[in-house]
């Protein structure tokens, strides 16, 4: 059982730092809407116009992240924890985390498309957590949620308004051994793994302009939507220069990953290849992998960004999101010593706030 609980917890735990490649499959044009709201009084004057992305060779971010995530685990599964822990479990965990967010660019395939490879740094972590009300240790903190944050290493391309054309992971993860998954990476504010800054439509935008844009990610149950509503709100002036104010809200529908069939192949395989003596037959097996269940259900997102973007520079110089993530994993499997069917059931809750300020040259 500790075997299987281990892979449950390291998907799991993918599933909630995720929760940021897969390919968009559809992606609306983003359009203006028709209502708008009046510009305010103060601010610089920046005329609406047909807004544009210019990517350096080379181009970084500061991150600061701050993440809170609770969880409550309850069934009778005997090996949750390595077997330290009696169900029902609640743990909070608070992380607190510095990166440097560094994007590699070269030209697109297409005119007017760049490629864009973002990896990650983090300078400095901390997390602290209680489980059941008690302050964790690292090694407790380990066994039960996340202590590390995955690095991010993805590779995408996008046109000269910001939408994303193309995304694709470093493909050596869980999400590309359980095909799909690696679709969360892009969801909400956590979407680390892609260029910060709202698509921008063809036709001009100004000061209280508001346009929309539909994008189409690819699950392995269809497609996962997320509809954002881009606001031009005001102008401000960011380290003398002067920047466009735009408020992003951004809708992800719920969506669920059902693992039940890959868990069953892999422990059919796992037993073939094991061989031991008094292993269960042929009956026995079949009866077993029928009652296994392991899925993941990830609720309705809504995340707010708000982007400061620069005109004349072409990118995006500050950003804060925040978003709050809920999922929820039903697992059912056999116990590794004694083979009786065990029940594991997670709710797991994220709430998250993300800054990005722009190092270098335009800074």
């Amino acid at each position: 059982m500790k075997t299987r609980l281990r892979i449950l917890a390291a998907v799991f735990a993918l599933t909630a730092a995720a929760c940021g490649g897969g390919t968009p499959a559809a992606t609306d044009p983003a359009a203006p809407a028709d209502d708008t709201t009046s510009p305010p009084a103060s601010g610089p004057q920046i005329a609406p116009a047909s807004f544009q992305y210019h990517y350096d060779d080379v181009v970084e971010y500061a991150l600061t992240l701050d993440q809170t995530l609770t969880m409550r685990a309850d069934g009778d599964a005997s090996g949750f924890g390595d077997g330290r822990y009696e169900l029902p479990v609640e743990m909070e965990a608070d992380v607190r985390a510095d990166l440097t967010l560094r994007y590699e660019t070269s030209p697109g395939p297409d005119p007017g498309t760049t490629t864009v490879r973002l990896t990650s740094e983090v300078t400095n972590l901390v997390v602290e957590g209680t489980i059941n009300g008690e302050p964790a240790a690292d090694t407790d903190m380990a066994q039960l949620g996340p202590t590390t944050l995955p690095p991010v290493d993805v590779t995408v391309i996008v046109d000269e308004r910001g939408n994303v054309v193309e995304i694709e992971s470093s493909g050596e993860d869980l999400g590309a051994l359980f095909g799909g998954l690696g679709s969360l990476e892009n969801l909400g504010t956590s979407r680390l793994g892609r260029p910060v800054g709202p698509a921008f439509p063809e036709e001009p935008v100004g000061v209280g302009d508001t346009w929309t844009e539909t994008t189409e990610t690819e699950g392995p149950e269809g497609p996962i939507v997320t509809r954002a509503t881009h606001t031009v709100v005001g102008t401000d002036v960011v380290a003398g220069r002067d920047v466009l104010v735009v408020e992003s809200v951004y809708e992800t529908d719920g969506f669920s990953f059902d693992f039940t069939d890959f868990l069953r192949g892999f422990l059919e395989g796992f037993s073939d290849a094991a061989g031991e003596a008094g292993a269960p037959d042929e009956g026995e097996l079949q009866d077993m992998l029928e009652q296994l269940v392991f899925r993941i259900d990830v609720a309705p997102t809504t995340s707010t960004v708000t982007s400061w973007f620069d005109p004349e520079r072409g990118l995006v110089v500050e950003a804060d999101g925040n978003d709050d993530t809920g999922m929820a994993m039903q697992f059912q499997g056999p116990n590794e010593e004694t083979g009786a069917m065990e029940r594991l059931d997670v709710d797991m809750s994220i709430t998250q706030s993300v800054s990005y300020r722009l190092l270098g040259p335009g800074a």
